[in-house]
């Protein structure tokens, strides 16, 4: 079983990337959390602004995991595909907060168990507009 899992790993590029990008989204979220609960418990920071800041703290890892690993270089030049990555990631951040503010002021949640719900959310948004968008690659032009 563990061949043939292997197979399609190594045959399929769609595959490769939704596993890479679900370790890439693993470590970060975890690292994203671990740095919200620090900066609310320990430094007495806000949620929403602790959100913020660990939020923005991961988006720099999370680029250079995408650019390197996850999907390669796009068709746009560095610039273009950084720019077309922070305009995904502001997305991101605005579905981030919102759902976070949503499930603590509607439903009085605590604000951990809304930003994994919020990380829900995040990640399917953050996977289709990287792939489709950011790091896609122009099929080339037969002549």
């Amino acid at each position: 079983m563990l061949n043939k899992l292997l197979t399609i790993y190594r045959s399929h590029e769609l595959y490769r990337q939704v596993l890479r990008f679900g370790i890439v989204g693993a470590l970060s979220a975890a690292s994203e959390f671990g740095l919200l609960i620090l900066l609310v418990e320990k430094f007495g920071l806000g949620y929403m602004h602790a959100n913020f800041i660990a939020f923005c703290f991961i988006v720099v890892i999370n680029y250079i995991a995408s650019r390197l690993w996850i999907f390669g270089a796009g068709s746009f030049s560095k610039g273009v595909e950084f720019i077309s990555f922070f305009v995904v990631v502001l997305i991101g951040l605005g579905i981030n907060q919102l759902s976070m503010y949503f499930w603590v002021a509607s439903f009085a949640l605590d604000y951990r168990i809304a930003k994994v719900l919020a990380l829900a959310l995040v990640i399917i948004w953050n996977f289709l507009a990287k792939k489709y968008f950011v790091f896609r690659r122009r099929k080339p032009v037969m002549v």
